[in-house]
């Protein structure tokens, strides 16, 4: 006989082989399995992130199923194509070092914790394989919550169910095909406050959050890109605020003297060319009193959740 604690630990070993044999019969390849705690997943930084994930516009669907039989193939392809696109996306985000723990996987819900670096790539790849699948028809928005190892999950659900809710919404006030994605850090245990908001530039389309990998692995990359810099422009940012024409005379002097590099990279994230690019974007949401909205904050939030180069 064991006892009740053993006896749970050994059931919940047993559950999360489940989805380690469910990889290993997608991707041909066994992940990591010495993953005993959520401190086995961490990155370089102590950081883990759990993705939380659902499928958009699944009522209009279910509505117009006409049969037991479609339901019964659509639940299934439905099941199919979550776990597909998750256990695929953390292959080919970490391949043979893939660690994760899956907490619920199936249907169109994905609840799953992943090292912090690699969390916003993964997340990315799994919006895009899940959307691809039904062709626009169902999208997928993900919640990203990013903190410390020892950070509690529980705290940590609660930010990613917040932020994929923010993440729907985006969807559904502007009419997308595509998926979407919000996030956020915990820097700190104490005064956890679900309403704030740390990033300008997010909620986003899964289209835009591939433009900030692809920005900030590129910055990583060029020799010319200071990363104290980055933070004495979001510092001057700060302090010119009220006066953003200010901060763009400061900017170009900046990279003027320094590099062209921060205009060249930065400008891809908005689609504008490099030379029209003054350290700024123009605001387009009406509801808002800024006219202008700085970049240099979510780039430095987000420089560490992007592993590699």
């Amino acid at each position: 006989l064991a006892c009740p604690s053993c006896m749970r630990k050994n059931r919940v070993g047993d559950y999360k082989a489940i989805f380690y044999d469910e990889y290993e019969d997608f991707i041909g390849k066994s992940p990591e399995r010495d993953v005993s705690s959520v401190s086995d997943i961490q990155d370089e930084n102590g950081q883990v992130a759990v993705i939380y994930a659902d499928g958009n516009n699944m009522g209009n669907i279910v509505m117009n199923i006409n049969s037991p039989f479609e339901h019964m193939y659509f639940s299934r392809r439905l099941d199919y194509v979550t776990k597909s696109s998750v256990y695929r996306a953390i292959h080919k985000v970490m391949e043979d070092k893939a660690r994760f723990e899956a907490i619920a996987l199936g249907g169109d819900d994905v609840f799953i914790i992943v090292p912090g670096d690699t969390s916003l790539e993964i997340t990315n790849e799994i919006i895009n394989a899940f959307d691809k699948s039904f062709e626009g028809l169902i999208s997928m928005s993900a919640g990203v919550c990013i903190a410390k190892h020892s950070t509690p999950i529980r705290s940590m659900l609660g930010v990613a169910q917040a932020k994929m809710k923010i993440a729907k919404d985006l969807v559904r006030n502007k009419g997308l095909r595509e998926g979407t994605v919000d996030i956020d850090i915990i820097q700190s245990n104490i005064n956890l406050d679900l309403n704030s908001k740390k990033f300008s530039l997010f909620p986003v389309e899964s289209s835009r959050l591939a433009r900030f990998i692809e920005v900030i692995k590129n910055m990583k990359r060029s020799s010319e890109i200071n990363r104290s810099q980055l933070y004495k422009l979001r510092h001057a940012y700060e302090k010119m605020k009220k006066v953003p024409y200010e901060f763009q005379l400061f900017y170009m002097y900046q990279t003027k003297r320094l590099s062209n590099q921060y205009s060249l990279l930065t400008a891809r994230l908005f689609d504008i060319k490099p030379d029209k690019f003054s350290g700024l974007i123009e605001n387009n949401d009406l509801s808002s009193k800024e006219t202008f909205i700085s970049p240099w904050n979510d780039i430095i939030l987000l420089w560490d959740c992007i592993g590699g180069a």
